[in-house]
Order: C-alpha cells, then structure tokens, then sequence
C-alpha cells in the first residue's frame, strides 16, 4: 500500500502561499506594515507581529477538500481558543473552498473570527489559483510604487518564486535549529 503526503505537503505550501498573500496586501493597503513581521507556525499557522514580537493578527489557513461546516467546526474553536491566549486585533480564518456556510452565518457562531476576504471579494482561495492572487498582488504592489520597469509576466513569476523561497527557507531554517545539538524546539524555533 502506498501512503501519500501530498494533501498535508500541500497543505503547508499551501499555508506560506496564503501569508506570502496577506502580506503583500499588508504591503499594498497598510502604510505601517513595513515595521511588521511574519512569525510562521508558531503562534498560530501564520501571524503578523510588530518590532516587539505583539501579536497583531493570527492567521488559520485550511485547504481541505470537504466544504461541510462540521469539517472547520474545531478548527474555528481551536482559533478563538488560541485569541484567548495571544488577544490580537484579528483572527483570520483563511479557507480554499467556499463553506456551505456564509461567512456571515460562520461569523455569527464564531464572532471572534473574521473569515478572510479576498482582493476579488471571495472568502476563498482555490489551490489553483493562489499563485494568480499572488501575482496580482505583486503587480499592483509594482504599479503602486512606480517599478513599472519590473511590471511584466516574466517578472512577477520570478519575483513570486523568490518571496515563496524566503518562506521556504525560513521553515528549514527553523526546522534545522530543532536538529542541531542541544538544538531549540521546533516551538522555540519558530
């Protein structure tokens, strides 16, 4: 029997796509955001901290395949659960496949919760097209500082494989830390 690992792989890849998204639209819409930091796997899957390490948002990402309530149900509780011990300004719930619930209606349930909306109004992201979302991102982030010169098909898919890299390298980093003697805790890492 072959056991694979793709769902929870991509999962993952997944999860430093969606923080590579938050962050640019951090970028794009919040002139502060040049002073904040992204703490990944740690607080939650990803979170916004300030120069001091405060907690401003926490950020659950989910991709599951199944669009029932009941399969988020302990993830939402698990997210209002963890602002209770890191009380932020935000608690984002970031999903890949629309709910059969509103975020209005999930809302309601869990008011500590904002389900995450995306620049085109979605409170999804598909898989397929987190890397387009990104990429619109970082055209606009070009267009709105004048780096006209970098604004071009070729560009943007070179510049989203970077900043996806940095993530990348940033989880082995941490990873590393728990390997090394005497090494830090994958918690402590992170």
């Amino acid at each position: 029997k072959i056991d694979s690992a793709a769902d929870s792989w991509s999962g993952f890849i997944y999860q430093g796509k969606v923080a590579l998204y938050h962050v640019l639209r951090l970028l794009i819409e919040d002139e502060e955001s040049i002073i904040y930091h992204l703490q990944l796997d740690s607080l939650e899957d990803f979170a916004i901290v300030d120069g001091n390490i405060h907690q401003l948002s926490l950020h659950q990402v989910k991709a599951l395949a199944s669009n029932l309530y009941s399969s988020y149900e302990n993830a939402f509780k698990k997210l209002e659960d963890k602002l209770v011990l890191y009380p932020c300004n935000k608690a984002y719930f970031h999903l890949a496949k629309p709910n059969q619930m509103t975020k209005a209606q999930i809302e309601a349930i869990h008011p500590t919760i904002d389900i995450y909306e995306y620049k085109d109004g979605n409170t999804y992201c598909p898989l397929d097209n987190i890397d387009q979302s990104i990429e619109y991102l970082i055209a606009l982030y070009f267009t709105n500082n004048n780096l006209d010169i970098y604004n071009n098909q070729e560009y943007i898919v070179l510049t989203r494989n970077c900043l996806e890299d940095i993530i990348v390298s940033q989880i082995i980093a941490i990873h590393a830390c728990n390997h090394r003697r005497n090494g830090l805790r994958l918690n402590e890492a992170a």
